[in-house]
């Protein structure tokens, strides 16, 4: 498939989950109180099944979402009168797409600066992007991606939620190393995406927030 079908494709498939989050919005009884947004990695994270909390939860990831993307179409992904946490994780597709670390920390911070505006007294954890493993896996077919450019942007996360109040990163990336610096292979599916034992690692880090 091209570069230029594929952008077709997931901006589909992208169009038709947003329409799909702005009717769930419209007509939810009760506003969530924590919103997950981010890539592929969020939304197929099955939140009821590793949190077990009183508080109301949404997802409001979409695959193959960058962060110049979820920007664009924030307000689709947070909303309600109830927030008080929004979790994010986003920026292994701007990787993949090699689009510039100072882009990817421009984009977030617009978002943040949004959501702050929005909803000056939540909380915003940024997550870091998580590694992936390139020496079982061929990842081609999501574009390059590799771990010393996940840890730089990493980093770079690091600096910016020290500009805000409210705003912390979660340290999830070297839980899910192993010995040689890959990604665990028990903790993916296919060298980017997680399996259920990654899921459950990751639920474990959130947990320790005592967010939810």
């Amino acid at each position: 498939m091209s570069n230029e079908k594929m952008m077709r494709y997931y901006f589909k498939i992208q169009n038709d989950k947003r329409q799909a989050y702005q009717i769930e919005n419209r007509c939810t009884l009760r506003f969530p109180e924590i919103i997950f947004i981010g890539d592929s990695i969020v939304e197929f994270f099955k939140l009821e099944d590793y949190f077990k909390t009183a508080k109301v939860l949404a997802n409001r990831g979409i695959s193959a979402y960058t962060s110049e993307i979820l920007l664009e179409y924030l307000d689709t992904h947070v909303f309600g009168d109830q927030l008080k946490t929004v979790f994010i994780l986003i920026g292994t597709n701007d990787i993949g797409l090699s689009i510039p670390k100072e882009k990817t920390i421009q984009n977030l911070q617009k978002i943040i600066d949004k959501i702050k505006k929005e909803y000056p007294h939540v909380a915003i954890v940024l997550l870091e992007i998580l590694p992936v493993n390139t020496a079982q896996f061929d990842l081609s077919r999501f574009g390059m991606r590799d771990n010393q450019t996940i840890a730089s942007l990493n980093s770079a996360y690091e600096d910016l939620t020290h500009q805000f109040d409210q705003v912390t990163l979660l340290r999830t990336h070297n839980a899910f190393l192993d010995n040689e610096g890959q990604l665990t292979v028990d903790y993916t599916k296919d060298g980017l995406h997680l399996s259920d034992k990654g899921y459950q690692v990751l639920a474990e880090l959130i947990n320790q927030t005592d967010l939810l």
